[in-house]
């Protein structure tokens, strides 16, 4: 009989490929491999979930839209009493569900959503012909975060750099946002960089 197992693939895999001239103007790399969950603390329990957080994790996730990270792990506040939280350690999700378990729901979104770096000096023209928000660094600064909708795709966007930022989009729009991506940086050149 023949064998039949899955292996898993990456949202974006084989739709990353090179756009445009070099040098590029925007790069692209897939934060393949991590770990994302959203988690949001129980009524009355705010203050618990942030300590126990900052005890298994020695971070404070931020209270309003915003970044926080130490080593590994981040917490992006994307809502009220609500984060993304994001990890490079394995198993991670579950972990924090058992770690906040009585004091905050945690639904694991590894599964669910992919996440890009985009970086390079023509990103921010890049993002402008889709993305209703101003990149600018003294309106969306390092560790900003904001929710919003960009080719009718819900994202979430935060900056990591001067000229860098990464997007989370749900899994299932993968091949369309890579489609807007690739349209809107053709004539400013996209790189693909591997992590």
């Amino acid at each position: 009989m023949a064998d039949l197992s899955l292996s898993s693939r990456s949202a974006f895999h084989g739709l990353l490929a090179p756009v445009g001239p070099t040098p590029a103007g925007v790069s692209v790399i897939e934060r393949a491999g991590l770990e994302l969950a959203v988690v949001e603390a129980r009524r009355g329990r705010r203050a618990e979930m942030l300590a126990r957080v900052e005890a298994l994790h020695g971070l404070s996730p931020p209270p309003r839209l915003g970044r926080a990270a130490a080593g590994p792990t981040a917490f992006l506040g994307v809502g009220p009493n609500r984060w993304l939280a994001i990890s490079e350690v394995p198993a991670f999700a579950d972990d924090l569900a058992r770690g906040l378990e009585g004091v905050a729901s945690v639904i694991a979104q590894t599964d669910g959503l992919a996440v890009l770096r985009i970086s390079g000096p023509r990103a921010p023209e890049t993002f402008a012909k889709g993305l209703p928000i101003d990149l600018d660094p003294a309106v969306f600064a390092v560790g900003d975060v904001a929710g919003s909708i960009l080719a009718h795709i819900t994202i979430t966007i935060w900056r990591v750099g001067e000229a860098s930022w990464e997007v989370a989009v749900p899994r299932s729009f993968a091949g369309d946002f890579w489609h807007w991506l690739a349209s809107s940086a053709a004539e400013f050149g996209l790189a693909v960089e591997s992590p």
